[in-house]
């Protein structure tokens, strides 16, 4: 009789382990992947030390309820990946009916969103905005060369002043003595 009372109390146990995971996964999947851990890590102290909580009594329980909370994480961790994607599916759909009824609040999100659609999208939507964009980035580029050259210039000018100083710092005696080899 004891040992199906004990049968009873581990069956009971993981029963509610696994249903208290799975109202905090539909809850919310953070909430559930943290509930997971928790339990995990509970079992696995019990599994590898045991001590007499009330609902987690011996290794006995301990390991089914480690397998429980390990398939709660990876359920949280689907789950969070779901919904992601279905926001971002809604989020796509959103877009695309904004950009059959304003192209331009369309443009203005995607850049807003630093989105790597924005300038195929202007090509498409407005040629004469992305015109404009190319000639101020060839002018910021040219721009940035010339800056770059011009450094370069003073820098090769700073260099032959310096060789020039050296040079008169060098004594008369040593320029005019002729070495042969």
């Amino acid at each position: 009789m004891q040992v199906v009372k004990n049968c009873f109390k581990v069956i009971v146990a993981i029963f509610v382990v696994l249903l208290s995971l799975t109202l905090l996964c539909a809850n919310s999947p953070q909430l559930g992947l943290c509930g997971s851990l928790g339990v995990g890590l509970a079992a696995i102290a019990i599994a590898v030390k045991p001590f007499r909580p009330i609902w987690l009594g011996s290794r006995f329980v301990s390991v089914p309820v480690l397998f429980i909370a390990i398939i709660g994480m990876m359920v949280s961790l689907h789950v969070a990946r779901l919904q992601g994607l279905e926001l971002a599916a809604k989020d796509q759909q959103r877009l695309q009916q904004l950009r059959i009824a304003d192209p331009k609040a369309y443009l203005a999100e995607l850049k807003a969103a630093g989105d790597s659609r924005w300038e195929p999208e202007l090509q498409q939507l407005d040629k004469r905005a992305y015109e404009e964009i190319l000639v101020d980035r060839r002018t910021k580029q040219a721009a940035a060369e010339a800056e770059r050259r011009a450094k370069e210039a003073a820098g090769r000018d700073v260099e032959m002043q310096k060789l020039i100083a050296e040079l008169k710092s060098v004594p008369g005696s040593d320029i005019s003595r002729s070495y042969t080899v």
